[in-house]
């Protein structure tokens, strides 16, 4: 059998020199106690199979099966976000999520496996800068394997940066549902949707992302725009709260997801709190999301606001004042100091400040 011609083969030779370099790195990092008995037994047999494979396939002169694009060592892992770096990271990190999902489409074995294998190829190509040789090549991945989560997530991206967004949340909506405890593909449509508008979408998926058990590297970078995001997403619920553009549960889950993704974020904290306290569904826990709140950020005007007008209502008369004079000598939004004494004025006429709800 003839072997690979000179430029396969010296692919496969730095493949097979990255693997093993990976392999030491791996045993430096357990004995430094960086990364734990499952990850590393995982990432092990990972790239000791890919590695026999690559050796077996220079000794034979045969191409070698899929190798899917390696992960990096951890000094050189951690980076900033970048469409191209988050790019190559995560493509690494898809080994562990490609790993049986082999076969279907009426496709044999080999058939799926030999489309498989053009993905280290696409990457290159997009790494190099030719998009449309790169959005060509996972064309014929899909051509073949429609359900190739890789390719989908990958052309995904790729069209979302390159300003498709439609068209690349249409490969990640794919992408998303065909492996929902996946990863990577939940960051990617995260920033296209933030990109498109749906900020509150885009911190769904980026709750998601957090509670699928993420790897460290993929944590790293998601939290590079996780702040963003966030901010915005609590913009546009806060805004369709109180213009009543967004319905109560939207606004709910909006609150909910930011807290998933950021579990330390008063504004959030205050404003389920408010929400609770206008619903009349959980007291306590409005109470206690409002505590939380403030606890967290003591300069959080409006949780003075809501938390006084909540304890009004509940009969707490000098607690309501107490927070009220918390505003004194504070510079407070218009708004805010409006609200304010709209409380103040229905606590001194012995009213409820919470219209509508039953006393």
């Amino acid at each position: 059998m003839s072997g690979p011609d000179p430029d396969e083969r010296a692919a496969l030779e730095e493949e097979r020199d990255f693997l093993l370099r990976s392999l030491d790195d791996l045993e430096r990092e357990r004995a430094a106690g960086d990364v734990d008995d499952h990850d590393y037994r995982t990432l092990r047999d990972d790239y000791t199979s890919r590695a026999a494979a690559v050796l077996r396939a220079l000794d034979a002169g045969t191409a070698a099966p899929p190798p899917e694009e390696p992960r990096a060592p951890r000094s050189r892992r951690i980076a900033a976000v970048a469409g191209v770096v988050l790019l190559a990271v995560v493509a690494g990190l898809l080994v562990a999520q490609a790993s049986g999902r082999r076969g279907g489409g009426g496709l044999t074995g080999l058939d799926v496996t030999a489309a498989s294998s053009r993905l280290p190829a696409c990457l290159r190509t997009e790494r190099d800068g030719d998009v449309e040789g790169a959005l060509g090549c996972y064309d014929e991945v899909l051509e073949a394997v429609p359900a190739n989560v890789e390719a989908l997530t990958f052309r995904g991206w790729l069209r979302v940066r390159e300003g498709d967004l439609d068209a690349g949340l249409e490969d990640l909506d794919a992408a998303v549902q065909l492996a929902p405890r996946g990863t990577a593909a939940y960051i990617f449509r995260a920033s296209g949707r933030a990109r498109s508008g749906d900020a509150p979408g885009a911190v769904a998926d980026l709750a998601a992302f957090y509670g699928n058990d993420p790897a460290e590297e993929e944590v790293a970078l998601a939290d590079g725009f996780r702040d963003a995001i966030v901010g915005r997403a609590l913009e546009e619920c806060i805004e369709g709260d109180v213009s009543g553009s967004l319905g109560a549960e939207r606004v709910v889950q909006c609150y909910r997801d930011v807290l998933r993704v950021d579990d330390r974020n008063a504004a959030a904290h205050v404003y389920l709190g408010w929400l609770l306290a206008r619903s009349g569904v959980a007291d306590d826990l409005a109470r206690e999301r409002l505590d939380t709140g403030l606890e967290i950020d003591p300069s959080l005007s409006a949780g003075y606001v809501f938390r006084a007008a909540l304890r009004a209502h509940l009969g707490d008369i000098d607690g309501a004042r107490a927070d009220l004079a918390e505003l004194e000598g504070r510079t407070v939004a218009p708004a805010q100091q409006a609200a304010a004494d709209q409380v103040r004025a229905a606590i001194d006429a012995g009213e409820d400040p919470l219209p509508g709800r039953d006393g």
